[in-house]
């Protein structure tokens, strides 16, 4: 499962990238 605080990549859930807004 995705954290809040990222996206999941390539409809992915093992692949998260962190946002830096």
């Amino acid at each position: 499962v995705c954290v809040r605080e990222c996206v999941c990549l390539q409809n992915r859930y093992e692949l998260c990238v962190r946002l830096d807004l």
